[in-house]
């Protein structure tokens, strides 16, 4: 059987007590397990701390989307559903921040929660992140995990690979598809227009769905520091200079999907 760790469980600072629970996959010959390391001990604290930290050394962003995919598509026997194993971390040497991707996504189950993983669930406790993550999942199964899109993709592998049971895969999609969708729609509030609600010099209060996750200044393309005071209210400031003019607001592909006319 598989014994694994918990990557929030900090052993301290002793690589030998990391090696056989995180196998090191390229620069061998560096052995350094210090990110692995400051990433568990990163993952095991809590509340503004664990915030704090995750921006500094996680790519959060990334992570998100990751868990998006892994979680809708409803993998199971992998550390996205709760195993502590079937999980891949990279440190980028660039900033100094660890990615995670998906790996060995061979086990689906139609009813798995899509937050399932308890650091997802950690990372997901601010307004912010949260509805990043469901904008992520709701992108996802707009765009590609769908029957519609799915068949066409079907189609073309049925051709090379005629022995496999498409038909049932495909049905699978659209159950898990339906699963999804309802937990999405569970967790976030009714859908608003995107649209500016209040004025104040520089100053913007509007709302937007799920799927507003940039604003821009339409007409300059400026993107606007935008804060989530919850799921649906934003507040941004316009840039000195910038006129007040329309925002288009996108979603967590950069795709346009509304825009509003600063009063």
């Amino acid at each position: 059987g598989v014994s694994g760790l918990d990557v929030s469980n900090y052993l301290g600072e002793d690589r030998e007590k990391y090696r056989w629970h995180f196998l090191i996959k390229n620069h061998r010959d560096q052995d350094n397990y210090a990110p692995i390391i400051r990433m568990t001990q990163t993952l095991g604290l809590g509340g503004s701390a664990f915030n704090q930290a995750t921006e500094r050394y996680l790519d959060v962003p990334e992570w998100l989307r990751a868990f998006a995919i892994g979680s809708t598509v409803g993998v199971s026997d992998n550390w996205i559903s709760g195993s502590a194993h079937n999980a891949l971390f990279y440190h980028r040497p660039t900033d100094d921040k660890v990615l995670f991707f998906l790996h060995d996504l061979d086990y689906y189950g139609g009813s798995v929660s899509l937050k399932a993983n308890s650091t997802l669930r950690k990372l997901t406790q601010t307004v912010s992140r949260d509805r990043y993550f469901y904008g992520c999942v709701y992108d996802f199964l707009t765009v590609s995990f769908n029957r519609q899109y799915m068949t066409h993709r079907v189609g073309q592998y049925s051709t090379l690979l005629p022995e496999q049971p498409w038909a049932s895969w495909l049905d699978y999609i659209d159950a898990r598809h339906a699963n999804v969708l309802s937990q999405v729609l569970a967790a976030a509030p009714g859908r608003v227009p995107f649209e500016v609600l209040a004025v104040s010099g520089r100053t913007l209060t509007g709302r937007g769905w799920i799927t507003v996750q940039e604003i821009r200044h339409f007409e300059t393309d400026t993107p606007l520091q935008v804060a989530w005071l919850d799921w649906t209210t934003w507040r941004a400031e316009l840039p000195e200079g910038v006129p007040r003019g329309a925002l288009g607001a996108y979603n967590t592909m950069g795709t346009l999907v509304e825009t509003a006319v600063v009063p």
